[in-house]
């Protein structure tokens, strides 16, 4: 036995593993806490890496800082920093929603958190969702349609879409209060890769209805490259060889 093939088969499987396990997590959500502007960003502009997008008399998405823009009604403010997205269908009835595409490998692991806060101040704070989706005419005949949603979209669907666009329906619901922490793996769909869009969505109808995203995460982990895989089996079987030869 040459302890050099020991020592070359130790080092090349400690390379090999060591990739591996040191698969870093990478982000994909860029201006998650809505920082980067420096200042408050409501549609028609963007906040960076975000579109904002509203259909309504009067509604707004973008980023702020503390107060809805649209009814100047006081809000908790940021989670995180000076300021935050918002999806505001305060004054009138309409729809809101802010978007991030994003594009990523195969990976092994996806976790999406943020933290949301929303207020609904219609006197019942009960949410109601309308088989027309993220429509607040809910097809011209303004039936009770208003909630809040969190989606993963294909890439290529629209805005306010709720059906085939929608890869997966990550969250629907109503009056939550204050800042509430969530968190979703989304390993299964996100494993083989592509370009996919996240988005926060507000609908209403019924009166003012304020939601407010801050502190977005979406960690993933990659899958390792082929290159990792062959150095890992390049030391197994040297590793097998040494072993074979000590024991002839």
């Amino acid at each position: 036995m040459r302890p050099t093939h020991v020592l070359a088969a130790g080092i090349i499987g400690a390379l090999a593993w060591g990739s591996l396990s040191q698969a870093h997590a990478v982000e994909l959500i860029q201006n998650g806490g809505f920082e980067a502007d420096g200042m408050e960003v409501l549609h028609p502009d963007n906040p960076m890496n975000w579109i904002a997008s509203s259909i309504g008399v009067i509604g707004g998405a973008g980023a702020t800082s503390t107060v809805s823009s649209a009814a100047g009604v006081a809000l908790p403010g940021p989670a995180v920093g000076d300021f935050y997205g918002i999806l505001d269908a305060s004054a009138s009835p309409s729809q809101n929603a802010l978007i991030q595409t994003f594009t990523t490998i195969g990976v092994t692991s996806a976790t999406l958190t943020f933290k949301m806060f929303s207020l609904d101040r219609d006197g019942q704070q009960a949410y109601m969702v309308n088989s027309s989706g993220l429509d607040y005419t809910t097809g011209g005949e303004f039936r009770d349609n208003q909630h809040v949603r969190v989606d993963l979209l294909w890439a290529g669907a629209s805005d306010f879409d709720t059906g085939a666009g929608v890869l997966k329906s990550i969250y629907i619901g109503g009056h939550l209060g204050s800042y509430q922490d969530f968190s979703f793996d989304l390993s299964s769909e996100l494993a083989a890769g592509g370009t996919y869009k996240l988005r926060f969505a507000d609908v209403g109808n019924l009166g003012p209805l304020t939601v407010g995203i801050d502190a977005v995460s979406l960690n993933v982990t990659p899958v390792p490259e082929p290159s990792t895989y062959a150095l890992m089996a390049a030391g197994l079987g040297l590793l097998a060889f040494t072993a074979r030869r000590r024991n002839v």
